[in-house]
């Protein structure tokens, strides 16, 4: 059976399609992080480190000791800051994390079509043709003269008239 050629292109473009979600989300993931507004970078150096980095290591980012309770100041920009970074954080994997898995399934949908995966109609399936089986020798469900050929020897056909010995009812 031969497919129309735009059938084909589409299956295709979903597989590249969910490629290339899967590329921009792993990117998305190793991509330093952008910088939080009450300055600094979200990492120990002069750059931002990526997304999986921070997520996995919250400690990393950079933002020294935590200053003391008593300075109220530098404790607020201390937790702006960190916030900030989370934030970015948790934000760009849960992005990402939901561009790769939308991409996985579409990549895997195009794929399974592309590679034949077409269904027919329930009504088309082609039935499997099975030999007629031959009768076999014994009694049968037809009356007649099939009925009579195969009864054992002595014993009167269904339906006759005959009678056993002794009452039916004792009483």
């Amino acid at each position: 059976m031969k497919r129309p050629q735009h059938h084909m292109w589409f299956r295709l473009f979903l597989v590249f399609l969910g490629l290339f979600g899967i590329a921009f989300a792993i990117a998305g993931l190793v991509v330093g992080l952008p910088r939080p507004a009450v300055g600094g970078t979200c990492g120990p150096s002069a750059s931002s480190e990526s997304a999986i980095v921070a997520f996995f290591d919250p400690g990393s980012i950079g933002a020294g000791a935590e200053p003391a309770a008593t300075n109220a100041t530098d404790r607020a920009d201390w937790l702006a800051f960190v916030g900030e970074c989370q934030a970015s954080t948790d934000g760009r994997v849960l992005g990402t994390f939901a561009i790769l898995i939308l991409s996985i399934g579409l990549a895997t949908v195009g794929l399974a079509l592309a590679l034949g995966g077409t269904r027919r109609p329930s009504g088309t399936d082609p039935q499997p043709q099975t030999p007629p089986t031959p009768r076999q020798p014994g009694p049968t469900a037809y009356a007649g003269a099939d009925l009579v050929a195969t009864q054992p020897a002595g014993s009167a056909p269904v339906g006759s008239s005959t009678m056993t010995a002794g009452p039916m009812w004792s009483g």
